[in-house]
Formats: structure tokens, C-alpha cells, sequence
């Protein structure tokens, strides 16, 4: 009788084992396959940011190349000549070129300012002309007025009548500090987008204090988007430079904001006691 229940016993047991290896490996199995996907998930968010990062680079260093190309075209314009009588359209030197106002247009844009813009009829001028301001006389131009348009190359410089002469915003003049500046800002991105794309690929699935990313990552973006923006002074350095001193002055704006950020980021992780 007692060997009849220790054989049940045994065999009981067996039937447990079996069912709770079953059960722990069904469990693992559904663990896993999420752990998986998020694995995978981060990885395909990775080669992204590396892509990403990439082509900002690329556009980046595109700029830069540029810049040059943009700095002659200035020193063109500034010593540009009006053209002979017989100049053909596009020539490197300062066109004369009548044409008729089809209409005016003032335009409040709220905080981002307002357009002022003058639409024009005529051959070999463009169709749509930008202006600074409403001086020295947009408000007085009704549609038909004739007006004499100064070109260079493709570009619609001036707007003149009766002696009054407007400048408008189409010209190189300004284009290499904004391209040096707006490859800075890109080399910025870029940069950060990179750095993202190798963590979430090396490190798919390391978290830190509970994280789902490395706790760099959010003083490092912030950083990205600071120098970003330093950008915008730097600007200020090219128009009484040039864009090579304007390009070197840029880590004198960062030297400063990264030493806040990094103070910043240690309150931060002293508050939250990590």
C-alpha cells in the first residue's frame, strides 16, 4: 500500500515538473518576444538617426563648401558696373529694365513680421520682388505705374520711379554668413543625430535609472539645439568679418552655454537624488 502511493506520489510530482517547465517556458516565450521587438524596434530607430545624421552631415559639409562660391558672388555684385547697351540677360554687370506694377502686397504675418512684396509685368524681370519695408514708395505704386528694375545676373536689386530708388532683398549680399550659419546649425544636428543612431545600435537594450534611453541623451539634445541656435549671433561676427572668423567664433558662443547646461543637469540629478 505504501509503495502503491509513493509511485503515485512520483508520479504526480513528474506531472507537476513537467507542467510548471511547461508554464515557465510559455512565460519566458511571451517575455522574450516583446524584449525582442523592442530590441529590434530601437535598432531600426538607430539606423535612422545614423541615416538621419548623415545626410544632415553631408548637407553640412555641402554648405561649407559653398560658402566660398557665395563670398565671390558678393564681391561681384559690390563691384559690378552698369552694363553696356548691348548686355544680354544674366550678364555680370548691372541691367536697367522697365516694367509695369501689376500689384502691391502688404501682408501681416503676426510675430514673423510683415511682407511687403511688389508684383511686376515685363520682360526679363521676375514676376514677384520682396522689399525690406514699405519706403520710400510701395504705398504710393498703383497697378500700370512704370518702374525701372536694376538687375544683376538673376537678381532684381533695386526698384526705382521719379528718382526714388528701393532696395530690395533679392541680392547675394548676406548669403555667405547665412549659409555659414545654417551649416554650423546643421553640423549641430547632425552631430547629435549620429551620437542617438550609435547608442540606440550599440546599446539596444540598456536602460539608465529606469530610462529607456542613456541619461546623456536629453542634456546632450538640449546642447544640439543651443548650438543651433548660438548660430544666430555668429551672423553678427561675419557681417564685420568674414565667414571664416564668423566659423570660429561659433565654439566661443558654445564654451559658455555648455558650461550652464552642465550645471543645469547637475541640480537637476541632485534634486532627483540620481
Amino acid at each position: 500500500m505504501t509503495g502503491h502511493t509513493d509511485a503515485s506520489g512520483q508520479t504526480a510530482g513528474r506531472k507537476a515538473g513537467h507542467k510548471a517547465e511547461h508554464t515557465a517556458g510559455h512565460t519566458e516565450g511571451h517575455t522574450a518576444e516583446p524584449r525582442k521587438r523592442r530590441i529590434t524596434l530601437r535598432h531600426a530607430a538607430g539606423l535612422c538617426g545614423l541615416l538621419l545624421g548623415g545626410v544632415l552631415l553631408l548637407g553640412a559639409g555641402a554648405g561649407l563648401v559653398g560658402v566660398r562660391g557665395t563670398v565671390d558672388d558678393e564681391r561681384a555684385f559690390r563691384a559690378a558696373e552698369p552694363c553696356p547697351a548691348a548686355a544680354r540677360a544674366g550678364a555680370d554687370c548691372l541691367r536697367e529694365l522697365p516694367a509695369s506694377v501689376e500689384r502691391t502686397v502688404t501682408r501681416d504675418n503676426g510675430r514673423a513680421g510683415t511682407t511687403y512684396r511688389l508684383r511686376l509685368t515685363g520682360p526679363d524681370v521676375p514676376h514677384e520682388v520682396d522689399l525690406p519695408g514699405a519706403g520710400p514708395f510701395l504705398k504710393r505704386l498703383h497697378p500700370g505705374d512704370g518702374v525701372t528694375v536694376t538687375m544683376w545676373r538673376d537678381y532684381a536689386t533695386t526698384v526705382a520711379k521719379d528718382g526714388h530708388i528701393q532696395h530690395t532683398t533679392d541680392t547675394p549680399e548676406g548669403e555667405p554668413e547665412f549659409m555659414t550659419a545654417l551649416s554650423l546649425a546643421l553640423l549641430a544636428f547632425g552631430a547629435y543625430a549620429c551620437y542617438v543612431g550609435v547608442v540606440l545600435v550599440r546599446r539596444p537594450s540598456r536602460s539608465t535609472g529606469g530610462a529607456p534611453l542613456p541619461a546623456l541623451l536629453v542634456p546632450l539634445g538640449a546642447f544640439s539645439v543651443a548650438a543651433a541656435l548660438l548660430t544666430i549671433p555668429t551672423v553678427l561676427v561675419g557681417d564685420v568679418t568674414n565667414p571664416l572668423v564668423q566659423a570660429l567664433s561659433w565654439p566661443v558662443f558654445l564654451l559658455p552655454a555648455g558650461w550652464l547646461l552642465r550645471r543645469l543637469h547637475r541640480g537637476s540629478r541632485a534634486r532627483h537624488g540620481t
